[in-house]
């Protein structure tokens, strides 16, 4: 056999083995189970501590004495929670330590010699309700138009105000939460409770209000819009009552119809937050973008009240008999 045939089989035997190591390493077998930690609230705010706690991935013998590690995504930092084959718990505190705006995911890694490690990701929104440059909530009347405010004395909270046909008017909606035994905040993260107000059960926002204000009636609506009947449709009047605003740069009343101006002349600032059934504890958010439904004091029948409500494909301001354990949005109106 001369050289060059002894060349060409070695080279035939480097590219076998080479291919049977990729092989290999293509086959590695992945962990098994899953990594497992509570999700963080969808909507979270700076200065926010959860405590995390992991487990869930094991090897193919039965073994949980896997690594971890995880990623900071509001540092861009990675930090090993346990080494492999260490034991102990494996947790740590995640503090949301920037007011960054934006969507972020909190990922955790399990990996072990020999494994393809696994991964799991909880996504969360930072926000900031302050009105101010970096608040949430942009190109709203607060602090510009609107100089007007209230405070709450139950907990201190301040409200902007409004004066529509003689009727001072909450610009925003109620955040009142009673020590946490009232209303929902949006998507059940209380980072949102000042930025979108919470939703109430009729029952509940009967006595929501603060002391001096109330609920206000179908007939204070209809004021409030200047024309129309109780109980009845009223015309091409949302333009002046839906606010221009923008939540986390998002624009919240898209302009989907020419017909509609939205101009917000009342200075009412309506949002499209929808509403909240809540069915065995879980809370379920429906319309968010759609529509601004607010609570009347008016009943319809023993399980019914009225809500007056705007959509952000029409100029009308509707009426509706809602199911008093549905969750809506509170304004109040000076008695």
């Amino acid at each position: 056999m001369n050289l060059k045939s002894i060349s060409t089989i070695l080279c035939l035997a480097s590219i076998v083995l080479s291919g049977c190591k990729k092989e290999e390493e293509e086959t590695k077998p992945i962990l098994l189970g899953e990594v497992k930690f509570a999700d963080l609230p969808s909507y979270v705010k700076k200065g926010e501590s959860f405590h995390i706690t992991v487990s869930g991935a094991y090897r193919e013998d039965g073994s949980t004495l896997v690594g971890y590690r995880y990623r900071d995504p509001l540092k861009a930092v990675y930090d090993t929670l346990r080494r492999e084959n260490e034991e102990g718990p494996v947790e740590f505190d995640f503090v949301i330590s920037k007011d960054t705006l934006g969507t972020f995911g909190l990922g955790v890694h399990a990996f072990a010699t020999g494994y393809y490690g696994i991964s799991k990701y909880s996504f969360f929104t930072v926000v900031n309700s302050s009105l101010g440059e970096k608040g949430s909530l942009s190109k709203h009347p607060f602090g510009s138009a609107l100089k007007t405010t209230i405070a709450d004395g139950r907990d201190g909270k301040s409200y902007y105000i409004t004066t529509v046909g003689g009727k001072s008017w909450m610009a925003q909606n109620l955040a009142y939460s009673a020590n946490g035994t009232m209303g929902r905040p949006y998507e059940d993260s209380e980072a949102m409770n000042d930025i979108f107000g919470r939703y109430y059960s009729h029952d509940e926002a009967l006595t929501a209000c603060p002391e001096g204000w109330k609920l206000p009636s179908d007939a204070d609506f209809v004021a409030l819009a200047g024309s129309g009947n109780v109980r009845e449709k009223i015309l091409d009047v949302a333009g002046a009552l839906k606010g221009d605003v923008y939540f986390n740069g998002e624009q919240l009343w898209p302009y989907q119809n020419s017909s509609i101006k939205v101009n917000n002349t009342s200075l009412f600032t309506a949002l499209p937050l929808g509403y909240l059934s809540l069915h065995a504890g879980v809370s379920t958010f429906y319309d968010y973008g759609a529509s601004a439904i607010f609570w009347t004091s008016d009943a319809v029948d023993a399980e019914r009240s009225l809500v007056r409500y705007l959509r952000v494909d029409s100029n009308d301001l509707f009426v509706e008999g809602l199911d008093n354990g549905l969750r809506a949005s509170v304004r109040c109106i000076k008695e």
